[in-house]
């Protein structure tokens, strides 16, 4: 009887042994698999790697430009059913997108680091020409060497 429970101990382990041997074979399949999904999404722009433009970083961007631009008299404000000019406070919306992009710097995709560059050039040359500054030579407070992409100083562009 002592050698019909030893060789059942002895199975038991064995099947319990190759159990944990397989669940291990599998983990390791899995965690490879998961490895080049991640991988094949940063290299295309799909999922949550690096080159993914978030929706909601563009949505920030969206809706500080469209106060700009409102303070701008760009656009109607939709309270007052006006255009109206605010200077000041479309000077602080653009340094608040400022401090944005300087924050963010070196952690945004090709595609919200060129939106948040476009926009910033875009805002600061109607401020410029609002504020009256857009005479050659000279630029509205606070805005003195900032240039957008493809621009350079004293080039006029």
């Amino acid at each position: 009887m002592t050698d019909d429970n030893t060789n059942r101990e002895i199975r038991i382990d064995t099947a319990w042994k190759e159990e944990v041997r397989k669940e291990r074979e599998r983990l390791k399949r899995q965690e490879e698999e998961d490895r080049k999904r991640r991988e094949a999404e940063e290299r295309t722009g799909k999922g949550g790697g690096p080159a993914e433009t978030d929706r909601y970083f563009v949505a920030l961007v969206q809706s500080l430009a469209a106060q700009a631009l409102m303070q701008l008299g760009q656009m109607e404000n939709p309270l007052s059913g006006g255009r109206e000019l605010d200077l000041q406070g479309a000077k602080q919306t653009i340094d608040i997108l400022g401090a944005i992009q300087r924050k963010t710097k070196g952690n945004l995709s090709a595609q919200e680091q060129e939106m948040l560059e476009g926009t910033l050039y875009d805002l600061r040359l109607i401020y410029v020409e609002r504020a009256g500054g857009g005479r050659r030579g000279h630029a509205a407070p606070g805005m003195q060497g900032r240039h957008g992409p493809g621009s350079q100083p004293g080039s006029g562009r």
